[in-house]
């Protein structure tokens, strides 16, 4: 009897051994991948494709992207180091407020208003495709050369777009200030956006 028993839990224990095994390696790498701080490394470039229709040219669920006035013919950009104190970047109008221990060590920041007739912002820590952070950062972009968006019953959200073709990845949002003509969204990340209404 005792034989049997033993046999018994023998058998047990061999077929949840793969399943406790599998169990304690889920697990174990589960912990790993969240012991490092993601906004300490580079960040993976998101694939080019999408989900969401193209921005440009579309009207719809994500809407047409602004095309207004170009009043500069030169792109213009700010660079600042920027640590767990926190800072700012401005370009005019265009401003990326950073809070305090959104950043865990200094690291240069680049934001650029390219020279295009769509509301467009890229915004980068030099040395990362995408650089992600502790905290949501604030993006303020200047629209006013757009003119009166509200007139119209416009309402442009901020969106996340892949630099290379255009789509759009993810809507950011935002909230509209009609009468200093600006967008205010937050964002985790760094890349590249534009507004559509």
């Amino acid at each position: 009897m005792s034989n049997d028993s033993s046999s018994t839990r023998a058998r047990r224990v061999s077929r949840t051994s793969p399943v406790l095994r599998a169990t304690i390696a889920l697990l174990t790498a589960v912990a790993a991948g969240c012991s490092a701080p993601e906004h300490l490394a580079p960040v993976a470039a998101r694939p080019a494709h999408s989900l969401l229709s193209p921005l440009l040219g579309i009207t719809g669920a994500v809407g047409q992207v602004l095309s207004c006035t170009l009043v500069d013919l030169s792109a213009t950009a700010d660079t600042a180091v920027i640590g767990p104190s926190g800072g700012s970047l401005a370009v005019g109008r265009t401003r990326v407020d950073i809070p305090a221990g959104a950043v865990a060590q200094p690291e240069t920041f680049v934001l650029k208003v390219p020279a295009t007739s769509q509301v467009e912002v890229d915004v980068r820590a030099i040395g990362y495709a995408h650089y992600r952070f502790a905290a949501p950062v604030a993006v303020t972009v200047d629209y006013a050369r757009c003119g009166d968006l509200s007139s119209d019953g416009s309402a442009p959200h901020a969106w996340y777009v892949d630099e290379n073709t255009q789509q759009a990845i993810e809507d950011m949002g935002g909230v509209l200030d009609a009468d200093a003509r600006t967008l205010t969204f937050r964002t985790p990340h760094f890349s590249v956006y534009m507004l559509a209404e």
